[in-house]
């Protein structure tokens, strides 16, 4: 079973090469190949093959695409779409929610993308938080900006890079890999919310000590964002603040819904409260935050609410499997 694994992860890595030095002298590998495909196939090569096999298939394409090309900064690249495909075949195989899956892999993706920037930046000397520019591309479309808006503004940019990233290649190894017929166990089962997530989402909730360690989380970024000197150290504090904060939220917002549906059973009374909630962000984004967080911690230990909610999204997913 071993030579088999290690075979296939062997043709993989041979198609994932074939199509780099096909792609990247056209123009589009960084976007596409990259970016999109590379991280793609990795994953589906882990959950084909499995740790051991997916991680040589992976070492080779990364040798060969790295010495073939004489590039340094494809080799870079390569390698932050491979770790991220490789760690993608890793959450989807653990018997977690995805909206833990998303968060714990955007929050490592970021780490690993600042300290793969530390050391391009050392190489080649070009950093991703070199931002000569922005400031001024912000003050043209909004010139009444304030300094702190132009931070928020450029953080969320760096944030942005893994969790996109994490978006495509999380969703597309489970379409093509339910395709091409990869998927087993929790992969499946997560591949059958994807694909009923309008149904399923209002069911669908982070894990209890999940949420609870993202809001500790998000209170040591706040104690630490004073004393933080370094430019990178700020950049993990603000975009794995703004990552928490997003899951947080989502989370919260949903069982707040819950919650109101289940007390008052006036399903009208949610876009009222959508939309009040809407006009406080807009008025103290801070305090509203602050206030969700604070009401939704007292509903989550007051309620069974996010209990009884997995278990209809669990049995809804049993059924689903074993009907097919």
């Amino acid at each position: 079973m071993e030579t088999k694994k290690i075979t296939e992860g062997g043709i993989l890595s041979a198609m994932q090469i074939v199509l780099g030095l096909m792609l990247i002298p056209t123009g589009i590998g960084y976007s596409f190949y990259i970016e999109v495909l590379l991280p793609i196939t990795m994953t589906l090569t882990y959950l084909r093959c499995g740790k051991k096999a997916g991680m040589i298939a992976g070492l080779n394409t990364f040798l060969i695409l790295g010495f073939g090309f004489g590039n340094i900064a494809i080799a870079i690249y390569a390698l932050q779409a491979l770790v991220f495909g490789f760690l993608t075949g890793c959450i989807l195989q653990k018997p977690q929610s995805v909206q833990d899956d998303l968060m714990i892999e955007s929050m490592i993706g970021c780490l690993f993308l600042l300290i793969l920037d530390l050391l391009t930046a050392q190489i080649l000397g070009h950093s991703l938080l070199d931002y000569d520019g922005i400031d001024e591309m912000v003050l043209y479309i909004m010139p009444e900006a304030s300094s702190w808006m132009i931070q928020l503004i450029y953080y969320l940019s760096i944030a942005s890079i893994p969790v996109a990233t994490v978006l495509m290649t999380y969703i597309g190894s489970l379409i093509l890999g339910y395709r091409l017929g990869f998927l087993s166990g929790c992969a499946r089962e997560k591949y059958v919310f994807i694909k009923n997530y309008k149904l399923l989402i209002p069911f669908a909730y982070q894990g209890q000590k999940m949420v609870r360690w993202a809001v500790l989380g998000l209170i040591g970024d706040v104690i630490l964002w004073p004393y933080a000197t370094s430019a990178y150290l700020k950049a993990w504090i603000a975009c794995s603040g703004a990552i928490l904060l997003y899951f947080v939220l989502i989370d919260f917002s949903k069982l707040v819904d819950q919650y109101i549906l289940e007390k008052w059973k006036k399903p009208l009374w949610l876009p009222i409260f959508h939309l009040l909630l809407l006009y406080a962000f807009f008025k103290n984004f801070i305090g509203t935050c602050c206030i969700i967080i604070l009401i939704g911690i007292m509903i989550d230990f007051r309620t069974q609410i996010r209990r009884k909610q997995s278990q209809q999204l669990a049995l809804y997913m049993r059924y689903s499997l074993h009907s097919k």
